[in-house]
């Protein structure tokens, strides 16, 4: 009986890490998307303009450049985060459907192609 309950446990603590990184994604790629909104207004803006910015509830006018820099790295950051983050739940939900007695997923594991890859293929046909 103990080993039941213990495997429920388990399994609840999978599926409530599974949702918490899936709420994490989620706010994060609101985050990228209003960075991505700010590059493109800051890629419109003239080189010499000068341009507001919110860090924590501190408001500071740097040159667009310098600040398009920053949006820019912060992209990358987030974008790394979220793919750690989506790495990290296909390990998850495949644990938690072996818990479950769960056929694995199929097509879960697939990747995109790069461009040489899809080079390839439509160059062959």
């Amino acid at each position: 009986m103990d080993s039941v309950l213990a495997t429920y446990a388990r399994a609840e603590a999978v599926a409530s890490e599974i949702l918490s990184d899936k709420q994490q994604i989620i706010e994060l790629d609101a985050k990228r998307n209003q960075n991505r909104e700010a590059i493109r207004q800051l890629k419109s803006a003239s080189a010499n303009s000068k341009a507001w910015v919110c860090f924590n509830n501190t408001f500071l006018q740097f040159k667009s450049q310098k600040c398009l820099e920053m949006l820019e790295e912060d992209q990358k950051l987030l974008d790394s985060e979220i793919n750690k983050l989506h790495d990290g739940l296909e390990g998850k939900v495949s644990a938690l459907r072996e818990m479950e007695g769960s056929d694995p997923l199929k097509g879960f594991n697939l990747k995109g192609m790069d461009r040489s890859e899809l080079w390839k293929v439509t160059d062959e046909n």
